[in-house]
């Protein structure tokens, strides 16, 4: 590229200020360094601080990340509690079933001798019915 000092030393009228031009080259080129640096540090500026944000956003969604499993760690626990409870309360209900069908296991087997035991009265009130008019009609002829 062809710079305004190159243009000025090519001229008639300035070949006598050569060292004063060649210092102006100088600060230009020293000018467009300072400000091609000055361009890459911006740049690296602002990628730090979009890194820097990005972290901060990802620091924020691991505290969510961390409520959140708080949280879940909290309902299972009370989940884990009321399992145990509801398990203990199966153990009882069981109990009590087995208790309730011992119970109507004796209950059948009463009801089965007494049964048996009514039959027994029942024929033998039958018996005795028989007896019974036989009796009458002996007391009748006796009479």
């Amino acid at each position: 590229m062809i710079s305004a000092v190159s243009i000025l030393k090519a001229s008639s009228e300035f070949s006598a200020e050569h060292h004063l031009l060649d210092s102006i080259a100088t600060i230009f080129s020293d000018s467009d360094a300072a400000q091609t640096k000055l361009t890459s540090l911006m740049a690296k500026r602002d990628d730090f601080h979009n890194k820097r944000r990005r972290a901060e956003a990802m620091e924020q969604e691991n505290l969510s990340v961390r409520d959140q499993i708080r949280n879940l760690t909290v309902e299972y626990d009370v989940c884990e509690d009321v399992i145990k409870k509801l398990e203990r309360e199966i153990v009882e209900q069981r109990s009590k079933m087995a208790l309730i069908l011992d119970e109507a296991e004796t209950l059948k087997k009463t009801l089965l001798s007494n049964r048996s035991a009514t039959r027994a009265v029942v024929d033998e009130l039958a018996g005795l019915k028989g007896d019974y008019v036989d009796w009458s009609k002996e007391i009748r002829d006796s009479e």
